[in-house]
């Protein structure tokens, strides 16, 4: 089994006025495995975007550890290590420079990473967003003239410019339209077929969840209450918590 990240004994804590404080994420155990999706659940408030936070170093954390590629993720130049490991943020238009083009959203990180001349930021930009599904010309537009798919598309296409291993998928079709939706996922599905990718699919659409991922972790209150394979979390629940969630969101009839 190839673990392409690991986490151990995570914790956060926020400090709160009064000296008191609140536990975000408590001792979380977690593994991603090369080539998979793990799909994680949990309601509004369980940590999950906490957890998605400081895995793009948005957050510190307070103790435990995360291993990328089994090296210590604080040992990792910040260059090199969001070299492996990128993000797809929920609502595709407040994540985009609405003040900048789309070549230049997508040639970011590479204009900051890597020192590249305008032709061969112009070829990669064409080849990512090509390689999500829209037209080269698209790249001379700005934010506000694309559809929300289109938009979402962008954003995939620029967390694929530095060609990491690792996307983290935070609700990544939620802010979307029903009707695009599908093609969305079906996309994320194509490219990690493509690309040999590891998604951590963070969501709250039990029905999605269980489409797209492998195996599923779910929290609450800051905890990974169960995690195993998406078969084993749908039809031999064992936890209530979990139980819960699957009554109140997911429609089962088509397994009757």
């Amino acid at each position: 089994m190839n673990k392409i990240i690991e986490i151990d004994q995570l914790t956060k804590r926020y400090e709160l006025s009064g000296g008191d404080y609140i536990d975000a994420l408590k001792g979380i155990d977690l593994h991603l495995i090369k080539g998979e999706t793990l799909g994680l659940v949990g309601e509004s408030g369980s940590g999950k975007s906490t957890l998605a936070k400081i895995l793009m170093k948005l957050e510190a954390l307070n103790s435990g550890r995360i291993l990328l590629k089994e090296r210590d993720s604080q040992l990792y130049k910040p260059k090199e290590y969001f070299s492996h490991i990128q993000m797809v943020f929920q609502d595709p238009y407040s994540s985009l420079n609405p003040r900048k083009t789309i070549f230049s959203i997508i040639t970011e990180p590479l204009v900051i990473n890597k020192s590249l001349t305008q032709e061969e930021l112009r070829r990669i930009a064409k080849d990512k967003i090509e390689l999500v599904g829209l037209n080269s010309q698209v790249l001379e537009r700005y934010p506000h003239t694309l559809s929300g798919g289109q938009r979402q598309r962008v954003g995939i296409a620029r967390a694929l410019t530095l060609e990491p291993e690792v996307l983290i998928l935070d609700e990544p079709i939620s802010a979307l339209d029903v009707s695009i939706q599908a093609a969305i996922l079906n996309l994320l599905i194509d490219l990690q077929k493509k690309l040999n990718l590891t998604y951590l699919f963070i969501g709250h659409d039990l029905n999605v969840i269980r489409y797209i991922a492998d195996r599923v972790a779910v929290m609450y209150l800051g905890e990974i209450v169960e995690m195993g394979s998406t078969d084993d979390i749908f039809k031999n629940t064992k936890h209530e918590y979990t139980k819960k969630l699957i009554n109140s969101s997911l429609d089962l009839k088509n397994d009757n």
